[in-house]
């Protein structure tokens, strides 16, 4: 190629063409891996912190004595009590607020009841039945329980089976 057929010479263009791009160190590539895998393991530690807390099928505790009162938030598919100990043989107010977007109950089982789903629930089982509420809707009711652990689930066809109960014991 002549200068006459492009105006540049061979040098020229070998000359501007593009350079390669320079290859990175080892420490260069494994850089941006070593931040990417400090921010995952952070928020891994915040997931499982925040998962530890509680679970669909325990309770929060908000004290090591009995309430006289119980909260109880419902929410897909979880209960949280503000205790998990109420007064035992005593009338205790209960106070229903269903967190979640669709209905939820709040249902006792009888001491001992265990079931290992839904289909296993029989009416005999539910000693108390504080009603259906819907999502964003509160409600409340009273219990009187001897003293045991009993179990509370969610009536609801599909939620029990979907986690929804806890662990709420009657002492003193």
């Amino acid at each position: 190629m002549t200068d006459t057929d492009t105006g540049n010479s061979e040098e020229e263009a070998v000359e501007q063409a593009p350079a390669p791009a320079p290859t990175g160190s080892w420490a260069g590539l494994f850089g941006p891996l070593a931040l990417v895998s400090i921010v995952m393991s952070i928020i891994a530690i915040i997931v499982a912190v925040n998962a530890g807390g509680s679970s669909s099928t325990e309770s929060v505790s908000g004290g090591s004595s009995a309430a006289e009162s119980l909260e109880a938030d419902l929410s897909e598919f979880a209960f949280s009590f503000s205790s998990s100990t109420i007064v035992a043989d005593s009338d205790v107010s209960v106070s229903l607020t269903n967190v979640g977007l669709v209905e939820h109950n709040f249902a006792v089982l009888r001491e001992g009841a265990n079931p290992a789903n839904e289909a296993n629930i029989s009416d005999a089982m539910v000693i108390a039945d504080l009603g259906t509420i819907s999502g964003s809707e509160s409600g409340a009711g009273s219990l009187n329980l001897a003293p045991a652990t009993y179990l509370v689930v969610c009536l609801i066809p599909g939620h029990f089976d979907a986690g929804m109960s806890a662990e709420l014991t009657a002492g003193s």
